[in-house]
C-alpha cells in the first residue's frame, strides 16, 4: 500500500530533491551524549516484509560494546521486542537489529569494520528471509531469518536510541544521508548510489520511506525529502557541520577488475582513474556540482578555486594503493594555463582544498598519482567567474551586485561599455545604470582574464502627480493605480482618480507598462467642515509655532485633538477639554492639526519652525 500511495505522488517530491545540495552539502554532529534528531512515529516508518537502512557516518570514539552506538532507531524494548536499530561500537562492530514474533534478530559484523575518524557508508537490509550488513558497498555480516518485523510505536531517532533517549547509547560522531526504503536494496544499487545524492531515477525510487539530507546547515529541523515529509527535531542542540562524505551529483562505479573508468561529463571534462598497484574491492569518481559551502576555500590564499568543478574519487578495500588520476578539461572552460594549479583534499575528512603546486599544462591536462579517497579542484588567476544572484534588469532606484573570488595577489578592474569605471578595482561591484558590464583580473601583462559580459537594463520608474479638481483627486496615465489614505490602502480605490470622503493625507501608488512602480508625494485634503461647526467656535495660535500651541473653543463642546504628518502619521493625540498642546519634542516642519467634535471635524495647516 505505501509504494502505491508513493509511486502515484512521485511528481511532489521533485521541488524538495531539486533543492538539495549536490554534494556532500553539511552533516549533524552528535559528539555529545544526549544529541539527536527525533522523527515522529508514523506508518511510513514501520515496514514489515522487508527494509533498507543507510547512512554515512564519521565515527568518533567507540562504545564498550557493538550495541552501544545507535545510528538510526525505532527499537522498543517496552513490550515485547518491536521496530529495528542500525548500531555499532566495540572497535568498530556495525549491527542491523529486527524486533520480530521470534525475538531480537541480529546481524552483527566482526570488529574492525568500522574505522574511527573517517568516513563509512552503513547499511542493514532484510527481505523477509535474511538480515544483511553492509560497510561501503561491502557485505560484512548476514542472518538467515524468515519472518516479518513488528512495528514499533516509539519515535525514529537517528544518534540516539528511541528506547533509550536519556543518554545511555548515543552515536559519537557525524552522521549524514540518512534513507529508509520499503525494499533490501541489492548490493549492486547500495555502490551505485552511495556516493550520491538520491534522484526520482533511482530504481527503487518509489519505495523511498524517508530521506533526511542535513543540508540545512542552520536552524533545529531536518527535512524528509521523501514524499512522508516526516520531519526531524534537534534535540538538544546538534552541530551542523560541513560534510567530508564523499557525495556527488555524478557517479561513475567499478565493481571488477580492470579498476580503470573514466567520468565524463556534459561539457566533456573527463576524470580518469586507472593503474592501481593493488585492486580495490570496488572505485567511484564522483562529480559535485553546486559551490562549495563557506570554509571549503583553499588554504594557500594566493590562489582562488573553480566552484563549478570539484572530482572525488572513493576508494574501497585499497586505501594504501596508489593510483594515476589525470583531469582533462575544455577550451570552453575559462582557465588559463599561466595560472592554474591542481588542488585536494582527503575525502574522508572536512577540511580545506590544498594548492597540489601541479599546474594545467598548455593542452588543459594534468596527471598526478595518489592514494585513497580524494576530491580534486582548478584553481589560479586564469578563471574569472562572476557571480550574482540579483536581476539584470530592475527599475530606477534598484541595483545588482556583482561578485568574484577575492585572491592575494590579484587586480581587479570593473569595466562597463568596455570602459574602466573609475575606482572600481574590487572583487565586487553594484551596478545602478545600464549597460554591459565585465571584469578584468590580472597578476601581470601576460596572465589576464576577462569575465562574461553582464547586460544591465534600468527601467524608468513613473513619476505620479496628485491634483485636485474640484471635490477629486486625479494623477497622469499609467497601467495601474492604488490610492492611499494617511499610509493605509483604500480598497477598491484602483482608478486613475478618486473621490476623497474623509480628509486626509492621499496619495496614490501606480506602475508603468515595465511594471515598474512609485508613490506619489503626499496630498492633503480638507473636507469641508459640518455645517453645526463652524469655524469661529474654533481657534489656535501661534502658527507658526514653536514650543506649544494654544487651542480656543467658543462653546463647552467636547473634542479631540490629533497632530499628524504629511506622511499620514500620528504624532500627537489629546482627548479635551486641551487648552494647549505641547509641540517643543515634534521634529520641525509642516502638519495637519485635527480637532474632532462630536457634529464634525476641523483640519488646519500648522508649521513648525
Amino acid at each position: 500500500m505505501l509504494k502505491n500511495t508513493l509511486f502515484t505522488s512521485i511528481c511532489l517530491l521533485l521541488i524538495s530533491l531539486s533543492s538539495k545540495a549536490q554534494g556532500p552539502g553539511y552533516a549533524l554532529d552528535m559528539t555529545e551524549t544526549v544529541r539527536y534528531v527525533a522523527v515522529t512515529n508514523s506508518a511510513s516508518l514501520n515496514p514489515v516484509s522487508a527494509i533498507t537502512v543507510e547512512a554515512w557516518i564519521y565515527p568518533t570514539a567507540w562504545g564498550v560494546n557493538f550495541w552501544t552506538n545507535s545510528i538510526v532507531s525505532k527499537d522498543d524494548w517496552s513490550a515485547g521486542t518491536r521496530g529495528f536499530v542500525l548500531r555499532c561500537g566495540a572497535n568498530g562492530t556495525l549491527s542491523f537489529n529486527l524486533g520480530t514474533s521470534a525475538g531480537w534478530r541480529e546481524a552483527v559484523t566482526p570488529a574492525n569494520s568500522l574505522q574511527l575518524n573517517r568516513w563509512h557508508h552503513v547499511a542493514g537490509t532484510f527481505d523477509g528471509t535474511a538480515i544483511k550488513v553492509y560497510v561501503d558497498g561491502v557485505e560484512k555480516a548476514s542472518l538467515s531469518y524468515t519472518g516479518s518485523i513488528n512495528s514499533s510505536t516509539y519515535d525514529m531517532t537517528i544518534g540516539q536510541s528511541a528506547y533509550h533517549t536519556s543518554s545511555s547509547r548515543p552515536f559519537t560522531g557525524w552522521i549524514d544521508e540518512v534513507r529508509i526504503w520499503e525494499n533490501a536494496l541489492p548490493v549492486n544499487e547500495i555502490r551505485e548510489w552511495m556516493c550520491r545524492s538520491i534522484a526520482p531515477h533511482h530504481n527503487y525510487f518509489p519505495a523511498l520511506l524517508g530521506y533526511w539530507a542535513f543540508d540545512e546547515g542552520q536552524g533545529q529541523l531536518a527535512a524528509d525529502r521523501s514524499f512522508f515529509q516526516n520531519i526531524g527535531a534537534l534535540i538538544s542542540g546538534p552541530f551542523w557541520k560541513r560534510s567530508g562524505a564523499p557525495l556527488g551529483d555524478t557517479t561513475v562505479v567499478i565493481s571488477a577488475a580492470p579498476f580503470q573508468a573514466e567520468l565524463l561529463l556534459p561539457n566533456q571534462d573527463k576524470l580518469s582513474v586507472g593503474g592501481f598497484t593493488a585492486n580495490p574491492t570496488h572505485l567511484h569518481l564522483y562529480r559535485v556540482k553546486n559551490p562549495l559551502l563557506p570554509g571549503a576555500a583553499p588554504a594557500v590564499s594566493v590562489d582562488s578555486l573553480d566552484e563549478k568543478r570539484q572530482w572525488g574519487v572513493f576508494v574501497v578495500g585499497a586505501d594504501t594503493a596508489t593510483y594515476t588520476a589525470s583531469l582533462e578539461l575544455t577550451a570552453s572552460n575559462g582557465l588559463h594555463s599561466c595560472a592554474s594549479y591542481l588542488f585536494w583534499r582527503p575525502s574522508a575528512a572536512d577540511s580545506v582544498f590544498t594548492n597540489a603546486s601541479m599546474m594545467l599544462s598548455t593542452n588543459r591536462q594534468i596527471s598526478f598519482q595518489r592514494s585513497g579517497g580524494h576530491n580534486f579542484a582548478l584553481g589560479g588567476a586564469g578563471f574569472t567567474t562572476v557571480n550574482t544572484t540579483d536581476s539584470l534588469t530592475f527599475c530606477t532606484g534598484g541595483s545588482v551586485n556583482f561578485s568574484a573570488a577575492v585572491s592575494a595577489g590579484f587586480g581587479y578592474q570593473w569595466l562597463r561599455n568596455g570602459a574602466p569605471i573609475v575606482n572600481a578595482v574590487q572583487a565586487s561591484y553594484q551596478a545602478t545604470q545600464s549597460g554591459n558590464y565585465q571584469l578584468e583580473v590580472y597578476t601581470n601583462a601576460s596572465c589576464k582574464d576577462s569575465s562574461a559580459v553582464f547586460s544591465v537594463n534600468v527601467l524608468p520608474k513613473p513619476a505620479p502627480i496628485i491634483s485636485q479638481q474640484t471635490d477629486t483627486l486625479i494623477t497622469g496615465v499609467f497601467s495601474s493605480y492604488q490610492w492611499l489614505r494617511n499610509n493605509t490602502v483604500l480598497v477598491g480605490a484602483s482608478q486613475q482618480q478618486y473621490k476623497p470622503t474623509q480628509s486626509g493625507v492621499y496619495r496614490v501608488l501606480v506602475s508603468n507598462s515595465a511594471s515598474c512602480s512609485d508613490t506619489s508625494a503626499a496630498f492633503p485634503y480638507f473636507m469641508s467642515s459640518v455645517a453645526d461647526v463652524k469655524t469661529n467656535q474654533f481657534r489656535f495660535w501661534p502658527n507658526p509655532a514653536h514650543d506649544r500651541i494654544y487651542l480656543g473653543v467658543e462653546a463647552e463642546m467636547a473634542y479631540a485633538v490629533q497632530l499628524v504628518d504629511m506622511q499620514g502619521c500620528l504624532v500627537r493625540h489629546s482627548v479635551g477639554p486641551v487648552k494647549e498642546l505641547s509641540v517643543a519634542d515634534i521634529p520641525r516642519g509642516m502638519y495637519l492639526l485635527r480637532v474632532e467634535f462630536e457634529n464634525g471635524v476641523v483640519i488646519r495647516k500648522l508649521l513648525l519652525e
